[in-house]
């Protein structure tokens, strides 16, 4: 079962900046709505993070996934001020990937902790979303 730790969202310059918006509000409705177990993702964004247990993989190295097509929440903690979740990303080629909610980059966190304080607005400097040796005009 790959998991992924240290994981982020990454939002290809080539699909737009309302593409990135559209995304993040989905996902954040997604794990706000309690009743909500799955979503298929009307959007383009990959995963990336550390890896473990891919067959095909090194463990411990940094991976980008393919698009993610849908999400599916498998454990959800009871407490909501620190969610811990478990999350299934399918891929667009069929690999699923799993991942907890709070073992994400800081990176993702400064993404979804701006849009939500901001009303659904968020900084357009790369600087506070992107890691430094990602920052090459590929990824917003």
């Amino acid at each position: 079962m790959p998991k992924l730790t240290d994981w982020g969202m990454f939002f290809e310059e080539k699909h737009g900046r309302a593409n990135r918006l559209k995304v993040l509000h989905d996902f954040v409705e997604f794990l706000k709505d309690p009743e909500a177990t799955t979503m298929t993702v009307d959007g383009n964004y990959m995963l990336g993070g550390i890896v473990t247990g891919h067959k095909r993989l090194i463990d411990n190295k940094e991976i980008f996934t393919s698009d993610v097509l849908s999400l599916e929440k498998i454990e959800v903690s009871r407490d909501r001020t620190a969610p811990h979740d478990l999350l299934c990303a399918t891929t667009i080629n069929g690999t699923k990937y799993y991942f907890y909610t709070d073992h994400s980059s800081k990176y993702i966190r400064n993404l979804l902790g701006d849009y939500l304080i901001n009303d659904g607005k968020i900084d357009e400097t790369p600087e506070l979303y992107i890691p430094e040796r990602l920052r090459t005009g590929r990824f917003l």
